[in-house]
């Protein structure tokens, strides 16, 4: 399985960028680069599970909670690195 990350919308787009150049097979982009800014958690959440994309952020306290709502009803979701 190939890592795919989604930089939430505290981290800068130059981030992403950095990380394409010095990691050319990772797959990154920002939330800025897509139509997914303004989301709330609950539903990016859904849809990055659905495309098996992991959440880069550093929301530490609405994101944590929500992660843990989708496992306590058997829901999974595509990763969150805090």
């Amino acid at each position: 399985m190939k890592l795919r990350l989604l930089l939430d919308e505290h981290i800068s787009p130059d981030v992403a960028i950095a990380l394409r150049r010095q990691f050319r097979s990772l797959d990154v982009v920002s939330i800025q680069e897509t139509e997914l800014g303004g989301l709330l958690d609950p539903p990016l959440l859904e849809l990055l599970d659905a495309e098996t994309r992991t959440l880069v952020t550093r929301d530490v306290n609405t994101v944590p909670v929500h992660v843990q709502a989708r496992l306590a009803n058997g829901q999974t979701h595509g990763g969150a690195i805090y």
